[in-house]
């Protein structure tokens, strides 16, 4: 993997804005919702589990043997990638954790009709999808 594919990859795991949609597309779309998301880190939750080694399994499901990613495949596939490693290492999506910045905490990662809510993260918090194992 080249080092530029490797930092792209680290800024998409770190910032669940480019996870969800693609960096051209949200570049496009930032203005039209509130950019005060979770880290990545902080939505995946699993008992026992730190947000230390949540990262680092974040981290290693965005590895293109992990998430099917390939350089020049759409952002989507990455980020649908980590989200069904993640479900299947049995952790859960917390789309509003605690915490945050301002008044109300965290933005609603999964709002209706937002730019996120086909993600197979948000599907699988409304009980859309289901890990295959």
């Amino acid at each position: 993997m080249s080092k530029a594919l490797y930092v792209f990859i680290l800024l998409l795991v770190c910032s669940p804005i480019l996870i969800g949609c693609g960096a051209l597309e949200t570049l496009e779309h930032i203005d039209s919702y509130d950019v005060d998301l979770a880290p990545s880190e902080v939505m995946w939750k699993k008992n026992g589990e730190t947000t230390e080694s949540t990262l680092r399994e974040v981290i290693h499901c965005a590895s293109p043997s992990q998430s099917g990613y390939k350089e020049g495949y759409p952002v989507r596939v990455l980020s649908d990638g980590i989200s069904v490693c993640m479900l299947q290492k049995g952790f859960s999506f917390d789309p509003q954790p605690e915490g945050g910045q301002g008044l109300y905490g965290y933005s609603n990662f999964c709002i209706e009709g937002g730019v996120f809510w086909n993600d197979i993260s948000c599907k699988s918090v409304r009980g859309e999808y289901e890990s295959p194992l």
